[in-house]
């Protein structure tokens, strides 16, 4: 959605604007729903596991222009965890998760030149908006609370560890 011109005089000649997201309509009430269950204290893989009973479409089927490098039959995971660490979510602007390196096809031997890697970047180097740029799907305290569910975690005991009682 354009959210008028550029900032940055030397884009807005170049006739660039800004664009805003807006919530997909069918979309957005899957996001929702997952960062719901998520602070309901679900596991990632049981989220996962009901999309996929539900017969819900994953992300790279529900858009496989998109996503032509991904097969698009099931939610898995990863998908799942990226949802619930994308801070975009909370109608934020986020720049600066990637960075493209430029490493040495053969270090001994540089005329074979380079290949360009792309990397995440840590969650503090990232860039984010500090004013909402578009409509959010979650709270940030939501977004934090699902981000926290599950981190402390009892440790299961260790092998031996039940021998001392």
């Amino acid at each position: 959605m354009d959210a008028g011109p550029r900032p940055n005089r030397a884009l807005a000649r170049r006739g660039l604007r800004i664009q805003r997201l807006d919530i997909d309509p069918y979309c957005g009430p899957i996001v929702s729903w997952i960062f719901t269950q998520r602070l309901a204290r679900h596991s990632m893989a049981r989220i996962a596991r009901a999309l996929n009973d539900a017969g819900i479409p994953c992300p790279s089927a529900a858009d496989p222009g998109r996503n032509p490098h991904r097969n698009g039959q099931r939610w898995v995971l990863p998908t799942v965890r990226a949802i619930l660490a994308n801070p975009r979510y909370t109608g934020h602007q986020v720049w600066n998760r990637q960075r493209t390196d430029h490493d040495l096809i053969d270090a001994a031997n540089t005329t074979l030149g380079h290949r360009d890697v792309m990397r995440w970047n840590t969650p503090a180097d990232w860039i984010i908006s500090a004013q909402p740029a578009h409509p959010a799907l979650v709270s940030e305290a939501d977004f934090i609370a699902a981000a926290l569910v599950g981190r402390y975690c009892r440790v299961p005991p260790q092998r031996g560890d039940l021998a001392d009682l």
